[in-house]
């Protein structure tokens, strides 16, 4: 298994900040591979996924822990092997820092390939970016 990390820091208070990505079933808007996420049960879900631009897979997630303004920690149960861990912390009352831990398991050549380039750690950078910009977006939105 591999790991790649990342960590940012959002303009948003922490309970904020939290509950948008709690909202699994809105990953897809800021998730940028990420096509469809659908809740199976009170903490299992599944998704389907752009890889590439001929690849698309799926699989179910199911989520270990929840610790609210906290911690998010989750493992695959199907599909490609990966299970991750988010951390949250607020360093004041306006910001929230957030740490993201993805581990998994590269799936044939061109994954191996890919994660020799370190396109992973590329991705969950991404990821926290775009996620960044939909939480900044969404709380102009709720000033104006």
């Amino acid at each position: 298994m591999k790991i790649a990390a990342t960590s940012i820091d959002v303009d948003a208070p922490l309970e904020v900040t939290f509950n948008y990505f709690t909202d699994f079933e809105a990953l897809p808007q800021f998730l940028y591979n990420v096509t469809e996420v659908r809740r199976l049960s009170e903490n299992r879900f599944h998704w389907r996924g752009e890889i590439s631009c001929t690849e698309i897979k799926e699989g179910e997630i199911e989520i270990e822990e929840l610790i609210p303004s906290k911690l998010i920690r989750w493992r695959s149960v199907f599909g490609p092997r990966n299970s991750g861990i988010l951390e949250f912390e607020s360093p004041h009352f306006n910001k929230t820092s957030i740490m993201f831990f993805l581990i998994y398991e590269p799936e044939g050549e061109v994954e191996k390939e890919a994660d020799a380039w370190g396109i992973y750690k590329v991705q969950v950078d991404l990821w926290l970016n775009d996620f960044k910009e939909f939480v900044h977006q969404r709380q102009a939105l709720s000033i104006a």
